[in-house]
């Protein structure tokens, strides 16, 4: 998918849905606005903002959600996110398909 058309379909909040996935890589699909994240283990979600920020949301051994903020940018077609607080600040992800209703990603 062309840059500028990623930069379009990624915005919005997306979660893990470990029970999608396959050899192929990590899917992740769209909360609806106004809509909860379907129960699950082990959840991931990311917020991308259109300006740039970013939310990224995991499960901590108390099941609590834990939120570390920064900023993502595209190169080419790989989606690059800046978590100052993570102990990978730089982390490169390789979109494989990028549709409306899922992203994945490679493992």
């Amino acid at each position: 998918m062309p840059k500028q058309n990623l930069r379009k379909a990624l915005p919005g909040t997306w979660y893990r849905a470990t029970e999608e996935e396959t050899g192929e890589g990590k899917v992740f699909r769209p909360v609806k606005p106004g809509g909860q994240v379907p129960p699950g283990r082990n959840r991931e979600l990311l917020t991308l903002n259109p300006d740039g920020t970013l939310i990224e949301g995991s499960i901590a051994a108390t099941d609590a959600l834990t939120e570390a903020e920064g900023k993502w940018e595209l190169e080419g077609n790989e989606l690059i996110l800046h978590l100052p607080s993570a102990k990978a600040q730089r982390r490169v992800i390789k979109t494989v398909i990028v549709d409306p209703d899922r992203i994945v990603i490679k493992k």
